[in-house]
């Protein structure tokens, strides 16, 4: 099985991903937005947070590179909010202006795309790898989910049907069962999505919600190597 998608297919991937998050296939790297979400402030091309850390991955990562860009006086600070897990914003004045103009240097958004890979494609990829699953629309599927949900509550929601090719059988997988498993996976998101009671971050889960009914549409219309263009409705976003 190939473990990655092709150059190609990945492009198209990610496009479509990036669609459900800033209505466009361009990524914003200059993003930077307080939802009031509980996750702090929201930024970059893959919506990292402050909470999670991602946001000073990304800066400490850059740093490195450019050891006297605009976003180091915070570094310490974002430090602090990814080690205790804190969406507090009140010493972060200055920060979106400081990211938004970071992101005119190409170095900064390199270290986005790498901290992107590192974080959710290559995860997935490896996830997808483990599932036995062969189609570029399969891939992108579990792509889509670890980059909204992350890989930890990706595999934790979902475990009673991951391990679903965990078995002697797995290598005789065929795509048809494929077909069926990813569709399953994606209906089973849905259903967790509409549950009022998962719905604590707005935000989050109306975008969850348009790219899955977006890749829904894609399994019916049968596109799962990308080899034809990918459209999605203006229904979906």
């Amino acid at each position: 099985i190939e473990f990655n998608l092709s150059d190609d297919q990945k492009r198209k991937c990610e496009q479509f991903v990036n669609i459900f998050k800033f209505n466009s296939t361009q990524f914003n790297y200059g993003f930077c937005d307080h939802f009031n979400d509980g996750n702090g402030l929201t930024a970059g091309r893959s919506l990292f947070t402050t909470k999670s850390g991602d946001v000073y991955h990304v800066v400490r990562k850059y740093s490195f590179r450019r050891p006297f860009n605009l976003l180091v006086p915070f570094q310490d600070q974002l430090k602090r909010l990814a080690d205790n897990k804190s969406s507090d914003v009140l010493n972060l004045k200055g920060f979106p202006m400081a990211w938004k103009s970071s992101a005119s240097d190409p170095v900064f958004r390199i270290i986005q795309d790498r901290v992107n890979d590192e974080l959710y494609y290559r995860p997935a990829m490896r996830l997808a790898f483990t599932l036995n699953l062969r189609s570029a629309l399969s891939k992108c599927i579990i792509y889509d989910t670890i980059s909204q949900h992350g890989v930890y509550k990706t595999v934790n929601t979902f475990k009673t049907i991951i391990p679903r090719n965990e078995s002697k059988e797995k290598d005789k997988m065929i795509l048809q069962t494929e077909k069926i498993w990813i569709r399953h996976f994606l209906k089973l998101r849905q259903i967790l999505l509409e549950d009022y009671e998962h719905r604590v971050h707005t935000n989050e889960w109306l975008h969850d919600m348009d790219s899955v009914d977006g890749l829904l549409d894609l399994i019916s219309e049968g596109n799962w190597h990308f080899k034809e263009p990918i459209r999605v409705g203006p229904q979906h976003h």
